[in-house]
């Protein structure tokens, strides 16, 4: 899986990430306390394998978790 960016926004109102994974570039995006991944936009999408959205949701569930306590604070004020 190569990283292409990460970014968490300091107000803590939302955490994206852009990786490619299988030949495939995928995005994932944490807001409103819900974790959001799917195909990045594509003219035409490129076939990929089934395993591949699952293993960029499991990286991106983990990287949610690892946020600052802080950040999930204000992320859950926010959107409380």
């Amino acid at each position: 899986m190569n990283v292409i960016n990460i970014t968490a926004y300091e107000d803590g109102s939302a955490w994206a990430a852009v990786v490619e994974t299988a030949g495939a570039v995928f995005r994932a995006a944490y807001v409103n306390n819900r974790l959001d991944v799917g195909l990045a936009p594509y003219k035409n999408n490129p076939r990929r394998p089934a395993w591949a959205i699952k293993s960029v949701k499991t990286w991106a569930e983990k990287q949610v978790a690892s946020l600052p306590d802080d950040w999930m604070q204000k992320h859950k004020a926010m959107y409380a």
